[in-house]
């Protein structure tokens, strides 16, 4: 059974970690420093694979541009309000439904870019997936978008997902 992670940055989420040794995982991040650092995190985990890829929707560009922010939970497709980007680099690209393995649970962290994520992923969320935890944006946070939260629950509605709860973080804005 696979464990799909889409913006995997430090790792396996802590809700996940009780079963690193139990399912096989696919992390996938955009951040070519953070592949690195992952590929050598779990060198020795066979059933952990992590990959440099900025997941989109399927018919998207096969390269996008990144914007990366001094702090590297930030980089996004989006722009930030109020905050200076870094740099910008050419990412490729893929969608949810080009993975292979039949994926039983997603988690998607994409810095603003979920719904378009979740909708590369329809035959997989139709199909296999049992289980999505997605971030989502209550309020705006990048220039030219709105919160992400209704068009993310109205999507995984859509296709028979119920939402459970809010996970909210401490230093949520």
């Amino acid at each position: 059974m696979f464990i799909l992670d889409i913006g995997a940055k430090f790792g396996i989420h802590p809700n996940f970690k009780e079963l690193e040794n139990l399912y096989n995982f696919i992390l996938i991040d955009a951040d070519p420093e953070e592949i690195k650092d992952l590929k050598k995190l779990y060198k020795k985990k066979n059933n952990i694979m992590s990959y440099c890829y900025f997941f989109d929707k399927k018919n998207s560009p096969k390269q996008a541009k990144m914007n990366l922010y001094n702090h590297s939970g930030k980089h996004s497709f989006y722009e930030i309000k109020g905050e200076k980007i870094k740099k910008k680099i050419d990412v490729k690209t893929s969608y949810i439904d080009a993975i292979k393995q039949k994926i039983c649970f997603l988690k998607v962290d994409v810095e603003g870019k979920e719904l378009d994520c979740l909708i590369g992923g329809y035959n997989q969320l139709k199909s296999n997936i049992l289980g999505v935890r997605c971030e989502v944006l209550l309020n705006p946070l990048y220039k030219n978008q709105n919160e992400t939260w209704s068009k993310v629950n109205e999507y995984l509605n859509l296709l028979g997902f119920q939402f459970m709860n809010f996970d909210l973080m401490k230093n949520v804005s």
